[in-house]
């Protein structure tokens, strides 16, 4: 124990999530006894018609046990009312409980994977004292009598509560206890050190529980379940299971206290470490629990030494120091990814030039995406633990993040990450010697064949790839924003901003959004691709040099219209729908697939409509003012305004899959939307007013000379 004031063998402490492993031993003991299986669907356990069943694959109680249900780890109705503990809401009964459900179903999303969720074991621990008649209580106590863990318990004596020593949010900031109301299952118990023990050992030997066979069956079961978590991690019934050092572990925390507990059969070891200090000591009870279980399994343990730091005197140096030092990173960093950029691009190089050409496109508008996505999506990987502990970790190793930080500290003089330091020098060694070789060979290959061969040759074959567009003047307008695409490095670049932007704002709506994830990635993605686009086509080829264009005899009016519309529908909102649907069709039922598809192909019309709204104006060939370039910045200023909005529509849109007119009126106002947005653009591409535009602003009337004025 280690704790803020004085605590004694006896003390109370609330364990918070090792709770889990108790709920869990419970449905294993109830699947011995036959009152439940572990393949029966969370549904049966409720109450009737508290939800429905589901056409697709429902939640089971192992999916519960073994976080694998989709659930998020908390409902979405939870508001606790005590601001200063949201780790207490006593409020939130049964009845709340069920209210979310009926809500949200009790579908299991397809292939779902690993993901910690408070409600599930909460869920769980509901279920099975519906089924048992008894309290979740009751269940607990059914455990703590076997194993005569007596100061374990969800509701305490008044004698226990004298013993229930304090808990604190940080050293010196109490704070009151934790009421979990319908979710005790997840993290409501109280215990002491000797019951903790007591009830590692009887994991670590189940056989020696006395008297009661069908306790040690069921820690047996609970041990021997298993599920993937990550590579060399499983999760086996609410416990964390190592595969290579061959231990459980399960760590706790609520708002004043935090706790650790593992044991291990294969080294005949467990060990329990509790504070009374809330989420400013989870990382030193991760740490601690660590160092322990590597002392007892005789191995090189992490160690518990604090590396100083030498403080700067807070003056104009060590300010300017600073400063220097963090802008000499950051160029360092961004050198290292530029080389690494330029050295793949040469060494594509080397393939024949008019591959190369073609390739080279490719490369750049992948890289590009890319980085956009890291940039926006870069998780937090490696915990402070791993960081203070010098761990050997392979996010540490490979993610350059982290190199760089490292680098940071020893230039500003701290010793604290000296390996990732020169993992940092090492990169960026490796970068600029790699670049110089391959720009070396690139130059010695190619440098005859740039003076002798074009960069555009003709293809091979009297037959173009490019994709028909209706009628002649279509096609020519299609397939010319196709290979503008294609041949222009700015404009590609500027593209992929957009579409990396979306594709980070897709998977992080993935991640965050549990149940309406893959709605809103879609919807978020349009959007961007569809004005992305659009904006791209603003942009001309070259400035000034539409000539061609203007000396042709274009026709405006409608057949520009539909040459234009047909080509930002096939460049944006048609690969959307296309790869909208691949996926959606994969993973969720066919009805529901085609219901969303339909919703976003009239979203993807009315965006791609309003955007075709104002003058005239053929794809890359209006010149470009500078100002313009704000319009770029206000529109992803309103995205980002706008995200919540979109979270708040893909819900609808979800609860409306289940409710036919809900979905009809859906439909109908997207229609509506979009015939009116496509009724304007119509008309006024029909007006006598429908021009072409070449330039961004009109040319004067009257043009002044300005010439001199002769001296009388």
């Amino acid at each position: 124990m280690f704790t803020y004031g004085t605590a004694k063998p006896d003390s109370i402490f609330e364990i918070g999530s090792i709770t889990k492993t108790f709920t869990a031993l419970a449905l294993a003991q109830l699947v011995i006894q036959g009152t439940v299986r572990l393949d029966e669907p969370v549904r049966a356990l409720l109450p009737p018609g508290t939800v429905g069943q589901p056409d697709a694959k429902e939640i089971t109680l192992l999916d519960l046990a073994i976080h694998h249900s989709g659930l998020p780890s908390f409902p979405n109705n939870l508001h606790p009312k005590d601001r200063h503990n949201p780790f207490s809401f006593p409020e939130y009964g049964a009845e709340e409980l069920y209210a979310f459900l009926k809500t949200r179903g009790v579908v299991k999303p397809p292939n779902a994977s690993f993901a910690y969720s408070n409600l599930g074991y909460g869920l769980l621990g509901q279920a099975l004292a519906n089924r048992t008649g008894k309290s979740y209580a009751g269940l607990v106590s059914g455990i703590t009598s076997l194993l005569d863990m007596h100061d374990t318990a969800v509701q305490l004596s008044s004698q226990q509560k004298g013993r229930l020593i304090q808990g604190y949010a940080k050293p010196g900031v109490p704070v009151g206890g934790v009421e979990l109301g319908a979710l005790a299952g997840a993290g409501a118990i109280r215990s002491t050190v000797p019951d903790l023990l007591r009830y590692l050992i009887a994991n670590l030997h189940p056989e020696k529980v006395p008297g009661a066979s069908g306790l040690r069956k069921a820690i047996e079961t609970q041990q021997t379940l298993r599920a993937p978590v990550a590579p060399g991690t499983d999760i086996a019934l609410a416990w964390i299971y190592d595969a290579s050092n061959g231990f459980y572990e399960h760590s706790g925390g609520t708002l004043g206290y935090t706790g650790d507990a593992f044991f291990s059969p294969k080294n005949d070891y467990a060990a329990v470490v509790l504070t009374n200090v809330g989420p400013d000591l989870f990382l030193f009870t991760s740490v601690l629990g660590e160092h322990i279980r590597e002392r007892l399994a005789g191995q090189r343990a992490i160690s518990l030494n604090t590396t100083l730091v030498p403080a700067g005197g807070g003056g104009l140096l060590d300010f300017l120091r600073l400063f220097a030092v963090w802008w000499l990173v950051m160029l360092a960093a961004g050198a290292f990814i530029y080389c690494c950029l330029l050295g793949a691009q040469r060494l594509a190089a080397q393939l024949p030039r008019r591959h190369f050409l073609r390739v080279s496109s490719w490369m750049q508008l992948a890289a590009f995406a890319f980085l956009a996505i890291a940039y926006f999506l870069e998780p937090k990987l490696v915990t402070p633990a791993d960081l203070m502990s010098h761990r050997s970790s392979v996010y540490l190793e490979w993610s350059p993040s982290y190199w760089f930080l490292g680098l940071f500290q020893q230039l500003n003089g701290s010793p604290a990450l000296p390996e990732l330091a020169q993992r940092a020098w090492i990169a960026i060694a490796v970068a600029f010697g790699a670049t110089a070789v391959a720009y070396t060979l690139a130059y010695f290959r190619t440098l005859r064949h740039i003076v002798e061969e074009p960069d555009i040759q003709p293809a091979s074959s009297g037959r173009s790839w490019l994709p028909g567009f209706g009628s002649g003047f279509a096609t020519a307008i299609g397939q010319f924003s196709i290979r503008t695409l294609l041949r222009s490095r700015q404009h590609r670049l500027l593209l992929a901003f957009y579409l990396g932007t979306g594709f980070a704002a897709a998977i992080l709506f993935k991640k965050s959004v549990e149940t309406a994830g893959p709605l809103c990635s879609s919807i978020a993605f349009m959007l961007l691709c569809v004005v992305g686009m659009r904006i791209v086509f603003a942009l001309p080829l070259y400035l000034r040099a539409n000539w061609i264009f203007q000396i042709a005899p274009i026709p405006a009016g409608p057949a520009c219209m539909i040459a234009r519309r047909r080509a930002l529908y096939v460049l944006s909102v048609l690969p959307v729908c296309l790869g909208t649907s691949a996926m959606l069709f994969s993973i969720w039922p066919w009805q529901a697939a085609a219901k969303h598809l339909l919703l976003l192909a009239l979203l993807g019309t009315t965006v791609a409509e309003l955007c075709l709204l104002g003058t005239q104006k053929l794809p890359f060939t209006c010149s470009y003012l500078p100002g313009k370039s704000n319009v770029n910045i206000t529109f992803l200023l309103c995205l980002n305004l706008g995200f919540l909005a979109i979270v708040k529509a893909a819900l609808m849109e979800r609860d409306s899959f289940d409710n036919a007119s809900g979905y009809t009126s859906a439909v109908g106002l997207l229609t509506a939307l979009a015939v009116a947005a496509r009724w304007s653009v119509t008309k006024l591409a029909a007006s006598s007013e429908a021009e072409l535009h070449f330039e961004e602003s009109a040319e004067l009337a009257v043009l002044a000379l300005n010439l001199p004025r002769p001296v009388e």
